[in-house]
């Protein structure tokens, strides 16, 4: 595989950065900015249940592939309205690097 072909990547996601900053009480407040939007392949993969309080809940998980960027598992990804936790990155070396992005739905 020679990178990723421009027309796979026909979904818009935005990269949201995390962030910490402190109250007027100094309490940690968790923010997201958006630091980039980038052109993506999405696909649905498997749920997932996880234990919430004695109860699971399913959760839908996606692939995104991507072009050369930034991401880390703090940031999420925000696809067609909806937000995603970042639940694993893979780095690819190809002729450009590609970044895969196992995410699931908040």
């Amino acid at each position: 595989m020679h990178g990723i072909r421009a027309g796979r990547l026909r979904e818009q996601v935005a990269i949201k950065a995390y962030t910490e900053a402190a109250d007027s009480y100094g309490q940690a407040i968790k923010t997201y900015t958006t630091r980039a939007t980038v052109r993506a392949e999405v696909k649905q993969l498997e749920g997932t249940e996880e234990d919430q309080g004695g109860q699971y809940q399913g959760r839908q998980v996606m692939r995104f592939t991507l072009r050369d960027t930034t991401l880390t598992q703090l940031d999420r990804l925000t696809w067609n309205g909806n937000d995603y936790e970042v639940i694993e990155v893979i780095e690819r070396m190809h002729r450009g690097r590609v970044l895969t992005v196992k995410a699931a739905l908040l």
